[in-house]
């Protein structure tokens, strides 16, 4: 499974939606920081990474949450 589909899958299970896009903003779609804490610790669970949180609560848009998971993968 890519890193993009791991974010997304996470992302819609927590938001509780069917589909996502690049420009969809986590906090506008229901999110609060506990869902942002569960999602960042689910992803580093699934990645293998680490990944700052604060930068989510700055930018908190799926394009850059995954192009965030990629830097850190890599």
């Amino acid at each position: 499974m890519s890193v993009n589909d791991v974010v997304a899958e996470v992302w819609c299970e927590l938001l509780e939606v069917t589909s996502v896009s690049e420009d969809d903003d986590f906090f506008s779609l229901g999110g609060n920081s506990l869902l942002a804490l569960s999602l960042v610790d689910q992803l580093e669970k699934r990645l293998g990474i680490e990944f700052p949180l604060d930068s989510f609560f700055v930018d908190g848009t799926f394009g850059s949450l995954v192009e965030g998971c990629h830097a850190a993968v890599s």
